[in-house]
């Protein structure tokens, strides 16, 4: 019984073999800009242990707002705590967003408008080599390549991971990322 892979004991009606199957790996980005951050950030964590297993975090950055829109500022705009995280779910795409938005908003999270102060966001950047288009989640994160403070954290973690869309490594799409906002390990 050393190689998980060959287990043969039953859990329930399931055997464990079965159960190591049925685990997809996720990536997270996770961040926000108002209140304190980095507790939501780790209890954030804490409540995502219940549905992914093996969780690794990324050490967490601090950034400048990110606007897509032309004409937005970042005058008034705190910057934000950024960190990536990874493991296995059991859980479907669908599942995982509904267990990442019910955690929001235990947190606080309101939905008011795009690209609005937060106090916690949770995206779904990467599900297994899984390429998913509905309304109400795009896997991979559509936008995860051109941005730093995705790119960073997923990489202190997970740098390996090759983009089913663009077939290069995180690391790889980190050297050849456009983004040049500022950057920076978050200190309390």
């Amino acid at each position: 019984m050393t190689d998980g892979a060959r287990f043969s004991t039953v859990i329930g009606r399931y055997h464990l073999n079965e159960v190591y199957c049925s685990m997809h790996k996720v990536l997270l980005g996770i961040g926000g800009n108002v209140g304190d951050v980095s507790s939501g950030i780790e209890t954030a964590k804490t409540m995502l242990c219940q549905c992914i297993a093996q969780l690794r975090i990324s050490h967490l950055y601090e950034t400048e707002p990110h606007f897509d829109k032309p004409g937005s500022t970042v005058a008034s705009v705190p910057n934000y705590i950024n960190a990536a995280l990874s493991g296995f779910t059991h859980l479907s795409p669908s599942q995982l967003l509904i267990s990442i938005q019910n955690i929001e908003n235990v947190l606080g999270r309101t939905r008011s408008i795009p690209c609005a102060p937060r106090t916690l966001d949770i995206d779904v950047l990467l599900y297994n080599d899984a390429i998913i288009d509905t309304p109400e989640l795009t896997v991979p994160h559509p936008r995860m390549h051109l941005r730093n403070f995705v790119l960073v954290p997923a990489c202190d973690i997970e740098s390996d991971w090759i983009h089913p869309i663009f077939g290069k490594t995180l690391a790889q799409l980190l050297a050849s990322c456009p983004d040049a906002l500022a950057l920076k390990p978050y200190r309390r």
